[in-house]
């Protein structure tokens, strides 16, 4: 996979997918829990009620009684001598005990409510229910008054007591001056009626109470309060989003952890960049991070290779100074011990042309510092070659009247782009090499195709032995063993030449002439082919 965006972008979209489900999965088998506690808080003392009043009834009377419960409560109640095939055979147990069975069906948002009628093995009650409302609150308190008045007077506290252990909301009695209903409510208990309440402030969840008329002893019978059930309860909401931002920031940390594993691995290699470790950063893969790594191996094997050069350079400068300046020294000496006035001005013509070599050592070393650094800034320009070689074939006759120079210029091009002073350097640079290995002539010859411009400088000397041919354009290298300069230069000329090709985006070459000697060959691009430098 090429693009980092796109691996962190599908990583975070599949991460967030798989949070989303299984914070989904975690909160719906939450609220299954909350529904399994809140119905049997809230209803299996109304079923349980129920389910005893029809354990009291037999017959037809059963039947009646069954279908008034049906009608008050507006419930689906159904009852079934088969055992429920829904439920295991451990539920149906717990069912025979005395328990009520909940199955939630959290798609719906209702429950499926099952307990047995007391004393019958095979009679069960069942019913869907999806919260206490005013209907069935209503019935609970007409169920419990029912219960109530099967008992004395003296009696009914105690049985309260006993009903409040299958009801998980408080059944109360309570004086009617301390209650808070209105005097509207009031007269209706008074009367007879049941009331129900709902409070759904803003400041706790809602529920409801409900107020009954407690026999004739003048008090107020009071269930609940009774929750009501709330679906999305905003401090579980506000705690899924938290586990759900904690879950994406691990994710995310997963996804960009090796991404920075390995930009920490490649900062590691490259401070050992300009020292004796080589660098080596590891690449794995192919995104923008390899890609980076190769650019930063291939830029580090530039720098080690740079500075190798460098200290070859520093090293090779030093060895250079060394001779003129030793003569120098050597001469300053002589000058001051007695000597003939003939020796003197020997002595001082021997200082000023060391001194002029030290000059020339400087202005070449310079100029290929200049050219090696890219710190020079020209761009190329029309200019007439045919005059450029003139001019310089005229100029080193006259350095070299020994020798036949001749030009061969096989095309009708005048016109060329390049950097002229540059050029000029180069093939006067190329010349010189020539003139100094020749025995009797050096051919220039320029040619033109159509790509490039090629410019051959060719002698009949003894040449380049092959194996010294990659090694010619080195800084400082000169091949004879002597290092005699009467030979030979300083042994940057070919180097500045070779500078001056890459300048240009050409090249410069070595080959054997057909004169028997060697053959240099500069050559670079025209306009239409040239790359911008």
């Amino acid at each position: 996979m090429r693009s980092i965006f796109f691996r962190i972008y599908s990583g975070m979209l599949l991460a967030t997918i798989l949070i989303i489900t299984l914070l989904y999965a975690g909160f719906q088998q939450y609220n299954q829990h909350r529904l399994n506690n809140y119905l049997n808080d809230v209803a299996k003392g109304t079923f349980t009620l129920i389910a005893q009043g029809l354990a009291r009834h037999q017959g037809s009377k059963r039947q009646e009684w069954f279908e008034v419960v049906k009608r008050l409560t507006g419930l689906n109640l159904a009852l079934s001598s088969q055992k429920p095939e829904t439920l295991t055979s451990a539920q149906i147990e717990r069912l025979l005990l005395g328990d009520m069975i909940i199955r939630p069906d959290l798609g719906d948002k209702v429950a499926t409510l099952f307990v047995s009628v007391p004393g019958e093995e095979q009679l069960f009650l069942s019913t869907e229910i999806d919260d206490v409302n005013e209907q069935l609150s209503r019935v609970t308190a007409l169920l419990i008054l029912n219960d109530l008045g099967r008992y004395p007077k003296d009696q009914r506290d105690k049985a309260l007591v006993s009903l409040q252990k299958t009801f998980g909301f408080p059944l109360i009695v309570s004086e009617l001056k301390t209650t808070t209903l209105d005097a509207t409510q009031l007269r209706r208990v008074k009367r007879g009626d049941i009331v129900v309440t709902l409070n759904d402030t803003t400041f706790e969840a809602p529920y409801i109470q409900v107020y009954a008329k407690y026999g004739n002893s003048g008090k107020l019978l009071i269930l609940g309060p009774i929750a009501l059930f709330n679906w999305f309860p905003s401090n579980i909401i506000l705690l899924l989003g938290f586990v759900g931002l904690l879950l994406l920031a691990v994710c995310s940390y997963g996804l960009v952890r090796p991404l920075e594993r390995r930009l920490q691995a490649m900062e590691l290699e490259v401070d050992k960049v300009g020292t004796e470790l080589a660098p080596a950063v590891s690449v794995e893969g192919d995104d923008a991070i390899s890609r980076f790594g190769l650019r930063v191996n291939s830029m580090a094997m530039r720098i080690q290779g740079l500075l190798e050069e460098q200290r070859e350079l520093t090293h090779a400068i030093s060895h250079e100074l060394r001779t003129p300046v030793s003569r120098l020294k050597f001469r300053l000496e002589n000058l001051n011990s007695p000597i003939s006035e003939e020796k003197r001005q020997q002595t001082i013509e021997g200082i000023n042309k060391d001194l002029n070599e030290l000059n020339a050592l400087i202005d070449e070393i310079l100029t290929f510092a200049s050219l090696e650094s890219g710190s020079l800034n020209f761009s190329p320009q029309p200019l007439n070659i045919n005059q450029l070689l003139d001019n310089l074939i005229n100029e080193t006759s006259l350095l070299s009247p020994h020798l036949s120079l001749n030009i061969d210029a096989q095309t009708a091009t005048t016109d060329v782009m390049g950097i002229e002073h540059l050029l000029n350097r180069a093939i006067q640079n190329l010349l010189l090499n020539a003139t100094r290995h020749a025995k009797t002539q050096v051919q220039l010859s320029f040619t033109s195709n159509q790509h490039n411009y090629e410019i051959r400088v060719a002698d009949d000397g003894t040449g380049i032995p092959e194996q010294d041919r990659e090694r010619i354009f080195t800084p400082f290298t000169r091949l004879d063993k002597s290092r005699n300069r009467s030979s030979g230069g300083f042994g940057l000329g070919l180097a500045i030449v070779d500078q001056i090709a890459q300048w240009h985006q050409g090249s410069v070459a070595l080959a054997h002439s057909e004169l028997g000697g060697a053959e240099f060959i500069f050559t670079w691009p025209k306009p239409e082919s040239q790359i911008s430098l």
